[in-house]
């Protein structure tokens, strides 16, 4: 989506048809799509459901260009790291847990301090990298990086347009940022806790929503994407595991190439993630899953964030049933009550409404 917020500043329309081949090839590199499909000449909305990734190189790419490539103009529009940055990324959301990481925003700023952290090593690779790292690539990597590690490459632009490369994201940011698109533009600032109160029930402290920013995106971009997203579930890389979902669901899903061996020697797989948002029209609940060396993730995330709906909304097969829901009468909106010794208070459910028991 940071994507398609960058393209939107850069001017480009999205009723227009883009090429979508296997792969593209940047140099003396070649960037391919997941499993390496092509989809010929497709429309924007279909390029977010199918998740082109060469859509998105050749945007980024480009892009990268016009700004100067190596050698950068005084004015920059960075249009894909201006939006990564409006969304949230390289930033914590604030929530009420300890330790929370900011991620990495890989930008040019970001680029030039990894620079100067690391120009000793890579321009004395040699005498101080391992035995297992001194393959001819990774030197050639390394008196790479020493002469210009600084700089931003073409591979670093299409990489950074697919979330690839030196940038990462935790899933609350992940989360956070879709939540945004569901409800509207508002990035709200997420809590796990809902107040702080005495063993006798009584209010410390109240802890109320908070608007922390807005998405850097017009209304017919917001529409535009709120659209592809939903998209993305009816006729793309979501189908498969919300096929007779009778609740509409928006999504995108996420399947992170990693650079590594297992401790066994194995290749590392992977990560799959899922981002999502329900009921489409009126949403009410944004629920992400991301899972380590998991494969793709329609495959492994998606019907496991299946089933965390199907709780949510009483889903049986094809059917949902309201008095079966999470929460029968909405999201509690008040307090729970405590026990005299401190214990929380079941919600209240809904009494059928049927005669006789059914």
């Amino acid at each position: 989506m940071v994507s398609l917020a960058a393209a939107s500043k850069a001017g480009y329309d999205f009723n227009a048809k883009y090429n979508c081949p296997a792969s593209l090839k940047i140099g003396n590199r070649v960037f391919t799509n997941y499993e390496s499909k092509g989809a010929g000449l497709i429309s924007m909305r279909t390029a977010i459901a199918l998740s082109c990734d060469t859509v998105w190189y050749q945007i980024a790419y480009d892009q990268w260009v016009k700004d100067g490539g190596l050698s950068p103009k005084g004015n920059l529009n960075d249009f894909f790291f201006k939006a990564a940055k409006g969304f949230g990324f390289g930033k914590q959301t604030g929530v009420d847990l300890p330790s929370e990481s900011s991620g990495r925003l890989a930008n040019r700023e970001w680029k030039q301090s990894w620079y100067e952290a690391n120009k000793n090593f890579f321009c004395n690779y040699k005498t101080k990298a391992i035995p297992a790292q001194q393959t001819p690539l990774l030197i050639a990597i390394a008196k790479e990086n020493c002469v210009d590690g600084a700089k931003i490459r073409a591979g670093d632009a299409v990489n950074f347009a697919i979330g690839q490369g030196d940038t990462t994201a935790t899933p609350m940011q992940m989360i956070q940022m879709y939540a945004a698109i569901a409800n509207g533009g508002t990035i709200m600032k997420p809590t796990i806790g809902r107040a702080i109160l005495d063993n006798k029930g009584k209010i410390i402290k109240e802890i109320l929503p908070q608007r922390v920013g807005k998405l850097p995106l017009d209304k017919p971009t917001l529409a535009f994407m709120q659209d592809a997203l939903q998209a993305v579930v009816t006729e793309g890389t979501a189908r498969y595991p919300f096929t007779g979902f009778p609740v509409a669901v928006s999504a995108k899903t996420g399947t992170g190439e990693v650079f590594g061996k297992n401790l066994d020697g194995s290749e590392k797989d992977t990560t799959s993630w899922l981002v999502s948002y329900a009921p489409s029209e009126k949403p009410k609940y944004a629920v992400l899953m991301m899972v380590s060396q998991g494969g793709t993730g329609s495959l492994t995330s998606g019907p496991s964030v299946r089933k965390i709906y199907e709780a949510i909304f009483g889903v049986t097969g094809s059917k949902a049933d309201p008095l079966r829901s999470l929460f029968p009468s909405g999201p509690p909106s008040v307090i729970p009550r405590l026990t005299t010794d401190g214990r929380i208070l079941p919600p209240m459910k809904l009494k059928s409404s049927a005669k006789n028991g059914g």
